[in-house]
């Protein structure tokens, strides 16, 4: 197989030799068939090294990012809400990956971290990026969120009639942009009902005598609200749930039917 070394340094030689022409026709002639067999072989596989390196530094190998998909691309919150964003980057080689940079434009109103869990800071709107990039492309996609106050809740009051189940019960939003309020009886069994509701905010009770507890869900464009402060909740004693709405009517109630 001939001598490794001398070879090694006949192929030295020979590369070194590049500058002059001449000299490495020379220097090729003067090997034996076999030196410049693995001569050859050496040179080939030293080209295909430095090219194979030369592809991995430059990140030829690399495929390109085209595009970045979010699981979401506007979003609406309450102060104080989380949340969170999932990223899914394409690649030109039909594979995906999630790897992504997050970055909040004012993270005074919303921040993220590397896992694309956000937090509502304060009120007002904010651009969240996810940034995906690699040695050869970068993409990035961008989802708007907007942050609202969350509504304040509501007060509520109860005025008896002359009938003991025909009561007045008042909701009242702590808020101007209220556009729904539903009203919530729970019953003595525990059952919740929707009081049928007359005119003039009158509910009428007519399934169980007892102790109920009344409550109310408000919405708006900014959220919902949901009773959770005991000043949110009523108590009304029902003892007799056998007037009609006849009767109601006779006693001068705003009784709709």
């Amino acid at each position: 197989m001939g001598d490794p070394l001398g070879i090694g340094a006949n192929l030295l030689a020979i590369i070194s030799a590049f500058k002059d022409p001449k000299e490495l026709v020379a220097k090729l002639r003067s090997l034996s068939r076999r030196q410049k067999v693995l001569t050859a072989v050496l040179l080939v596989l030293s080209i295909g090294l430095t090219t194979f390196i030369w592809a991995l530094v430059t990140g030829e190998f690399t495929p390109t990012i085209t595009q970045v998909m979010l699981s979401d691309y506007s979003l609406n919150m309450s102060t104080g809400d989380v949340g969170t964003l999932s990223a899914t980057v394409l690649y030109s080689n039909n594979t995906e990956g999630s790897d992504v940079l997050w970055v909040s434009s004012n993270k005074g109103v919303v921040q993220v971290d590397e896992n694309g869990q956000l937090s509502a800071m304060s009120a007002g709107s904010a651009i969240v990026t996810a940034q995906a990039a690699n040695r050869k492309s970068s993409e990035s996609a961008k989802c708007v969120i907007t942050v609202a106050d969350p509504l304040k809740g509501y007060s509520i009051s109860v005025q008896r009639t002359t009938l003991e189940n025909y009561v007045y019960i008042y909701v009242h939003p702590e808020d101007d942009d209220v556009t729904q309020i539903t009203l919530y009886a729970q019953a003595p069994s525990g059952e919740v009902h929707t009081p049928k509701m007359g005119g003039a905010n009158l509910y009428h009770f007519y399934t169980e005598t007892g102790t109920w507890t009344i409550y109310a869900t408000l919405k708006s464009q900014r959220g919902t609200y949901e009773a959770s402060k005991p000043e949110d909740f009523v108590a009304i004693e029902v003892n007799d749930v056998s007037p009609t709405e006849v009767d109601a009517l006779l006693a001068g109630l705003p009784v709709i039917r």
